[in-house]
């Protein structure tokens, strides 16, 4: 274990396990800034991310607590920003 905490964080276990729910929290931040009062066009492509955050494959024989918590960062994300105003 310590050897894989010096590799630092892309290529330890913390980065591979946190980047995909990374990804799908920032595509609710982006799909929320799409919405009024910001209505930022390039915001359409947070949809997009969350998509690509769900179809990243996940190792292991269970897969349905990763894709829980992907979908669970993705919805924080939208809500934070959209529940904000």
């Amino acid at each position: 274990m310590r050897r894989s905490l010096r590799r630092g964080a892309a290529g330890g276990p913390w980065g591979r396990r946190f980047a995909a729910p990374a990804l799908a929290f920032t595509g609710g931040v982006a799909a929320a800034l799409a919405h009024p009062p910001f209505g930022l066009l390039p915001g359409v492509f947070g949809y997009a991310l969350i998509l690509t955050a769900l179809d990243l494959p996940t190792p292991g024989p269970r897969r349905d607590w990763p894709a829980f918590a992907r979908g669970w960062a993705a919805g924080t994300g939208y809500l934070l920003v959209s529940t904000m105003w």
